[in-house]
């Protein structure tokens, strides 16, 4: 096809060419103000070009007579590749200021004179391939020139590419319109590598601690090769991003990459479809791919880059070929075989598009592009994913691998999760208290309610995930039990009076006032329980019972209760709703949203407190879920346990905030100079530790993850120092997951981000009055 299109272009230029060989070489460019807003005026065709002649020296080896040029790709005005020479055009421009340049990629070295000034080169122009140096990258070159008229004279050389001049058309235009274009358009590369190149190595991971899959391999790889393709191709951003990296392996890596990404994905899709596949035409296409790759390591630039357009027919060839593989696979009904459809009709769209534009048929949409793009790697992780989830479940010996991989990622990433969940919540609790706008309060407000319901499902999930691992153990605490019960069902009372529901509270009288309870893990099964209760509840009442069973020495036994008028549960559902992500009625789940992990999450906590979750259910007229649990009695703790929020002044406080997130230590900051406090700040521990020398402050607030010295060395190293200050944590972490190092540092409590502003305040608090009731 691009044969065809050479001919074509050559008739038309030999013919353009003999009707202006009768006539002066014209080279001028009225431009107007709308022809430059926007993305800029392209400078096509009215240059003229001096063949082996550098205007700016006094000799050149030979010269050519001026000629008028239509294709600043000179190889494609029949200009042997190897040549030196210089392009120049006259623009007649309508603004003085603000005006700037867009240089594309020229497949060697440039000058750039504007009014006989050099104001850009590119690699270094010379007369001969001893003198010449080829670099790549496209530039914007602002326009400092105060005369309407611009005289462009661009010198060429190259010796070491089979093209030689342009690849696309100059623009000229503003400078900001032009350079927010080029932001675009590299936010766009970034966006697409680095979402490629995350994919990537995400299913190298899973290959690397998973099963030893081919499969997902092959796509893990072409995911990586591909990436780099995007970003050091066309745009060149990593070019300007490392403006040292060497031309002749920029261009080889990049041909490379083309290369080898043919390779991975005929292997990807062939493993994928082995039985619809024909192993010698994949292997030819795969051979060819390895073929290229290997002379593009052996042989010079000027000779690789002569066969890119057949590899370009071999490409489309294989594309082709896929896509039989895929439609034969479909036919025959193969699992994944909907999705590589899907998957290929982004990819098809994408080469169209490219290939049209290439050809300057079209400019090509980005958006489209990108987008086509994604659907194609979006659809084929899904098969991926679904081929390990199937592998996974097949071999029960690789399960406990899988769920140990699962854990270890969940705790990895819970800190990345939650610190900007911190931020969001922190921020919305702010902006509603800070009387916003009547029109902003309802939005703020769902901000608000969608982040905390966010919280609640990451919280969820991981701790699914160590529940599953077994990592979380019990942590027991002194509570006064009523009122540590009142305050877990106080939100769920309001929320029943929204509904129209009674809810009822039954409290034996025979029950201890103090007890040992994990505080944390029983407010979650009641959570867990409540919530279903009133969301599968329209009519009726909800219904919470606590009742002495049993007392022997100082241990109780309580029956736990909670009834619902709801819709029920069908009873060949009711072995299956502890199940991870099964849900009893999902035309319900779906109205009123759910994961499914409630009642599996509430069965293994149970399970580790010595319990077992019991349910009774008939459809249409409610549930009675049910459990019994044994705890022990304590004496009354003292008055060291008798702290109110509503009655400690914090005002004066002295606060040192350890804080490395500027978002979260703003926010922290905001909450505590509310309430009246005095708060210091430190970046990290090795500052918190000067800070300590010269002033006492009442609390110390400790983020764990920070750089030059954590939250558990520093709090370390105060203790050293005989520091007796309250030291909190302020960590993304549990007390399950960080208790043994809290206690081994010498920190006293902790707060989980994301905290809302009730939580921070309680702790704060509790600190504080205990240290004034000590003193007393």
């Amino acid at each position: 096809m691009r044969i065809i299109y050479y001919i074509v272009g050559l008739l038309i230029f030999i013919s353009y060419q003999n009707t202006l060989t009768a006539s002066n070489p014209s080279e001028f460019y009225q431009i107007n103000i709308e022809d430059i807003s926007g993305s800029g005026y392209e400078l096509k065709g009215n240059y003229t070009y001096y063949h082996n002649r550098l205007l700016s020296e006094s000799s050149s080896s030979k010269t050519s007579p001026a000629v008028v040029i239509t294709d600043q790709l000179l190889s494609n005005q029949g200009y042997d590749h190897f040549s030196f020479g210089t392009l120049t055009c006259t623009l007649k421009v309508p603004a003085k200021q603000g005006l700037a340049l867009q240089i594309p990629d020229m497949y060697s070295a440039y000058r750039l004179y504007i009014n006989d000034e050099l104001v850009a080169t590119k690699g270094q122009v010379g007369t001969n391939k001893e003198s010449s140096k080829a670099s790549r990258n496209k530039k914007l070159i602002p326009i400092y020139s105060t005369s309407d008229t611009l005289r462009l004279a661009i010198e060429l050389s190259n010796f070491s590419h089979v093209k030689y001049g342009f690849n696309k058309p100059i623009k000229i235009g503003y400078y900001e319109q032009l350079q927010q274009s080029k932001l675009i358009t590299v936010a766009y590369d970034l966006f697409l590598t680095g979402s490629l190149a995350i994919g990537g190595f995400f299913f190298l991971g899973l290959y690397y601690f998973g099963r030893k899959s081919n499969l997902g391999l092959y796509f893990a790889l072409f995911c990586i090769t591909y990436s780099y393709r995007i970003i050091s191709w066309e745009n060149f951003v990593l070019n300007e991003l490392i403006p040292s990296y060497p031309w002749w392996i920029s261009i080889r890596v990049e041909y490379i990459s083309l290369y080898l990404s043919a390779v991975f994905f005929i292997k990807y899709s062939t493993k994928l479809f082995k039985d619809e596949s024909l192993p010698f035409i994949a292997n030819s296409f795969k051979n060819l791919s390895l073929l290229f790759t290997v002379s593009t390591i052996l042989l010079p630039v000027d000779w690789f880059t002569r066969f890119s357009m057949i590899f370009i027919i071999i490409l489309l060839s294989m594309i082709l070929y896929i896509i039989y593989i895929y439609i034969i696979a479909a036919i025959h009904k193969r699992a994944y075989s909907t999705y590589s459809l899907l998957s290929l009709t982004g990819i098809t769209t994408v080469f169209i598009l490219k290939s049209l534009a290439y050809f300057d048929l079209i400019e090509e949409p980005i958006v489209l592009t990108g987008i086509g793009q994604l659907l194609f790697f979006f659809f084929q992780a899904i098969i991926l994913s679904k081929v390990f989830a199937m592998e996974w479940i097949m071999a029960k010996e690789h399960a406990e691998q899988l769920s140990k991989a699962k854990s270890e990622f969940m705790s990895m990433i819970s800190h990345e999760i939650k610190t900007p969940l911190n931020a969001i919540l922190g921020t919305a609790y702010h902006l509603i208290e800070d009387k916003p706008k009547k029109t902003h309060e309802k939005d703020l407000q769902y901000l608000k309610n969608s982040t905390e319901n966010l919280s609640v499902l990451v919280d969820n999930i991981l701790d699914y995930s160590k529940l599953s691992a077994g990592e979380i153990a019990l942590n027991h605490e002194k509570v006064d039990f009523v009122k540590y019960m009142n305050k877990i069902l106080s939100p769920y009372r309001e929320r029943a009076l929204n509904k129209n529901l009674l809810f009822i509270v039954n409290f034996d009288p025979l029950i201890p006032r103090w007890m040992l309870v994990d505080k944390i893990k029983l407010s979650n099964v009641f959570c867990h329980l409540l919530d279903n209760a009133l969301k599968f509840t329209e009519s009726g009442e909800v219904r919470i019972n606590v009742v002495v069973r049993n007392k022997k020495g100082d241990q109780v036994q309580l029956l736990f209760g909670i009834q619902d008028t709801g819709i029920g549960i069908e009873e060949n559902m009711l072995s299956q709703i502890f199940n991870v992500f099964v849900q009893a009625n999902q035309s319900e789940s779906r109205k009123h949203h759910g994961t499914g992990l409630g009642l599996s999450m509430t069965k293994h906590l149970l399970k580790l407190m010595g319990s077992e979750l019991k349910v009774n259910s008939q459809p249409g007229k409610g549930s009675d879920f049910h459990f019994e649990l044994n705890l022990k009695m304590i004496d009354d703790p003292g008055l060291a346990e008798k702290y109110t929020d509503n009655l400690t002044d914090l005002t004066n406080q002295e606060v040192l905030l350890v804080e490395d997130n500027e978002i979260n230590a703003m926010i922290a900051k905001r909450l505590l100079k509310k309430w009246g406090i005095k708060v210091t700040h430190a970046w990290n521990g090795l500052e918190c530790l000067n800070k300590c020398k010269d002033k006492r402050f009442d609390i110390i607030l400790m983020d764990l993850q920070m750089p030059e010295m954590d939250g558990y060395e520093a709090s370390a190293k105060l203790r050293e120092r005989n520091c007796e200050t309250p030291i909190i944590a302020l960590t993304a972490s549990t007390k399950e997951k960080a208790g043994d190092q809290l206690h081994e540092a010498g920190m006293n409590d902790l707060v989980s981000k994301p905290y809302t502003p009730e939580m921070l305040h309680h702790i704060i608090c509790k600190y504080i009055q205990a240290k004034h009731t000590v003193a007393y």
